[in-house]
């Protein structure tokens, strides 16, 4: 429980002695007066006087013990009120002493009345000083500031006042607004110092200019890294490629040449030299058609992947007509990126969809989009086989497969470029599926894409 405060102990005494003194000063006054005057008016003393005394006194006392009443309630009711003025000042003081801005009152002569300690030691000020507004903000700040207190319609002014401190000079915002009545002609002060936050705002401003040096720098690294890798798979692919023709070639003609002198064992290991230069072939070349479909300068422009869809969706279905799957096209998908690399995407995407669902009666295919503050994020989902979820990372990366290639056959290098042109656009792609209950593969591109992204 609160403790009685030092007002509410020392005036509650006074005020009740205080109280009782006037009743009872009262009560004598008004009996004297009683007494004297039927005295004058009756005479000698009688029935009739004794009882207009005796009614005289009994109204005075009861009157008395009102009045006293009264005082005491009214005493108790200003006791409360200096002990919430005085818990008040103390939280007022508080706050004051707390703030880190500096606070101060100017009268109507343009010199201040009090301040909070933070205005102190801003303007190194002394208990028992009353330094005018010319002084510490000089005479333009002062007359900027009369406007406040010769009573006029003017809300507030702003001005900086620059300040020496040893050997620093620090950079104070004012601003002043006149008070409401009843304390109309004066005005409050307050202080901020900006040296800090100017500081501050200039060391992020330099951070963020090396930041865009670093990032410029690493981003001609980057292309230049790029260049050299499309140049150096471009050789690569050159150099594979005629040994893997001379490979198949001269297997070729050991079984044309020699094939009737050869076993079935020999013959069958000549076919499988064959078949895996052709493969070992078509994979370099999917890797060369990967690397040119991400190895240019992003055209960042409008594109309604609706269009794209519904095309690339045509031209599958128009591959395989005695097949039934229901594409379910979201209408007007636009986006903000290379509109020639998003048709890969769909390409690739639509294609694995379509493959998968083979064997499905009720297959089905769906294309939406979702547009989230940072970006888009584009879906394609359909309802075959799915995968094993915990793999699902394996997907995006060149040749690796989760199904039997005999079955699902494909060079496995569509869901790398999907991941690629992903990168490229500084987004990111994922999937999510069970095995029989269909997948969903995701690609989020921001709203904002790099000239040139690993």
């Amino acid at each position: 429980m609160a403790q009685p405060s030092r007002v509410d102990g020392e005036t509650g005494g006074k005020n009740s002695d205080r109280s009782l003194r006037y009743a009872l000063l009262y009560w004598l006054g008004g009996s004297l007066w009683i007494l004297l005057s039927d005295r004058l008016l009756f005479g000698e003393t009688g029935p009739l006087a004794i009882g207009s005394m005796l009614k005289g006194l009994g109204f005075v006392t009861v009157t008395s013990l009102l009045l006293w009443g009264m005082l005491r309630r009214n005493g108790r009711y200003l006791r409360e009120a200096a002990v919430r003025a005085e818990r008040n000042e103390a939280t007022l003081q508080s706050l004051l002493e707390a703030l880190q801005e500096g606070l101060a009152e100017v009268d109507g002569e343009g010199r201040l009345l009090r301040w909070n300690p933070a205005f102190a030691e801003q303007f190194l000020l002394e208990p028992g000083e009353r330094p005018d507004v010319g002084r510490l903000f000089g005479e333009e700040a002062a007359r900027a500031m009369a406007g406040l207190l010769d009573g006029s319609d003017l809300r507030s002014v702003r001005f900086d006042v620059l300040a020496e401190r040893g050997d620093r000079i620090i950079l104070y915002q004012v601003a002043a607004s006149p008070l409401r009545r009843p304390a109309v002609g004066r005005a409050v002060v307050v202080t901020s110092d900006l040296s800090e936050r100017t500081r501050a705002e200039r060391l992020l401003q330099e951070a963020n200019e090396r930041l865009e040096r670093l990032a410029r720098s690493r981003t001609a690294a980057l292309e230049a890294t790029n260049r050299e890798l499309a140049a150096f798979a471009a050789t690569v692919a050159h150099d594979l490629r005629s040994p893997i023709r001379a490979m198949a070639g001269y297997a070729s003609m050991v079984l044309e040449d020699a094939g009737e002198t050869l076993d079935e064992e020999s013959r069958e290991n000549l076919r499988r030299i064959q078949a895996s230069a052709e493969r070992l072939n078509h994979m370099v070349e999917s890797l060369l058609r990967m690397a040119r479909s991400t190895d240019r300068q992003l055209r960042i422009e409008p594109v309604d992947l609706a269009v794209q869809a519904r095309r690339i969706a045509g031209e599958i279905a128009a591959q395989e007509p005695g097949r039934s799957v229901d594409f379910e096209i979201q209408d007007r998908m636009v986006v903000e990126a290379d509109a020639a690399m998003l048709e890969s995407v769909l390409q690739n995407l639509l294609s694995n969809a379509w493959k998968f669902t083979r064997g499905k009666p009720d297959a089905r295919i769906a294309v939406r989009l979702e547009e989230l503050p940072e970006g888009w994020v584009l879906r394609v989902e359909d309802n075959g086989v799915g995968f094993d979820r915990t793999r699902a990372d394996e997907l995006f990366s060149p040749f690796r497969r989760l199904h039997d290639a005999r079955e699902y056959p494909g060079e496995g290098i569509g869901l790398a470029t999907v991941a690629r042109i992903a990168h490229r656009h500084g987004g990111r792609v994922g999937a999510e599926g069970e095995p029989g209950r269909g997948a969903s593969f995701w690609l989020m591109l921001p709203r904002r894409a790099p000239d040139c992204a690993a």
